[in-house]
């Protein structure tokens, strides 16, 4: 049984080398102890992926990689002709079979100067672009409303694409699918939208206008007293819902590939450089201050 020595590409301590060795510690070493206990062993690791969800992670060794490794050889090579890790300079990419293309994982190949990763985070609730769907239905209906100047109608219906945007949003993120997975309460979406907003992780003018318009969906819809939004600032709503809904867009159905986003969280406990976060390491919510001991 041979697991991967943890030393990657640049042959230094760093992001890599500490990934490196979380995946050797938590993943593969168990894994490889396992398979060995029950008399199927791997002998040696070229290749693994560490596939991430439920309800367990799962863990493939060489050629059980559903995928396929992009490589940039250190030499000429024949067609037909056999490779081996001596061979491979680098991991330049890889390419998940059809079935992995919206999972989560990391993947590392064994490369002449070290190991090559590669990590993959996509988008984790498929409910996110029905939400995005719904909300384009409902802001068609409140720009219809508001050509003819019905403020009331405009107001309903934008509230409800603000908040069905705002649910598509969260539900990108498992951090944030787990505050609203399961409630029907208006509140509760635009309490954890106000939460992801205040890390900078959002537009803040679109929580600004989803509360805008819970507030006056009272008078909007059941007539409790005038309607709070002019004829002016419905037009800026309605431009403020454009923007969200194309960022919304972006997010949900753009190339995860290609998407370069920053996610602002806080720890919740002592984090080590390059280190894979589980839930309940990190958290939307600020951590409470220590009582003083006396």
């Amino acid at each position: 049984m041979t697991t991967p020595e943890e030393s990657t590409q640049d042959g230094q301590e760093n992001f890599a080398d500490a990934l490196l060795r979380q995946m050797n510690d938590e993943y593969l070493v168990p894994e490889l102890e396992r398979r060995s206990a029950e008399g199927d062993g791997v002998g040696e690791v070229f290749g693994f992926m560490v596939l991430f969800g439920s309800p367990a992670d799962q863990i493939f060794f060489n050629g059980e990689v559903p995928g396929s490794f992009l490589v940039k050889t250190g030499r000429d090579v024949k067609a037909g002709e056999e490779l081996g890790s001596e061979d491979f300079k680098e991991l330049t990419g890889f390419i998940p079979n059809e079935e992995m293309k919206h999972a989560q994982f990391i993947v590392g190949l064994r490369c002449k100067t070290g190991w090559g990763l590669k990590l993959k985070f996509g988008k984790t609730n498929s409910a996110a672009a029905e939400h995005l769907a719904r909300g384009v239905e409902f802001l068609e209906t409140a720009n219809h409303a508001l050509k003819e100047g019905r403020i009331g109608p405009f107001a309903d219906n934008a509230f409800s694409a603000a908040e069905l945007f705002a649910k598509a949003e969260l539900l990108s993120y498992s951090i944030t699918a787990d505050h609203i997975t399961g409630s029907k309460k208006h509140g509760r979406v635009s309490a954890t939208h106000g939460l992801w907003t205040r890390l900078d992780n959002s537009d803040r003018q679109f929580t600004q206008v989803l509360n805008e318009l819970a507030a006056s969906r009272g008078s909007a819809r059941y007539v409790d007293g005038p309607i709070s939004i002019s004829l002016d600032r419905a037009k800026e709503i309605r431009h403020i819902l454009d923007k969200m809904e194309a960022d919304t867009r972006e997010l949900v159905l753009g190339d995860p590939d290609s998407d370069q986003r920053t996610v602002w969280l806080y720890a919740t406990r002592p984090l080590k450089a390059g280190q894979v976060l589980r839930q309940g390491d990190v958290s939307i919510t600020p951590p409470r201050p220590k009582k003083p001991t006396n």
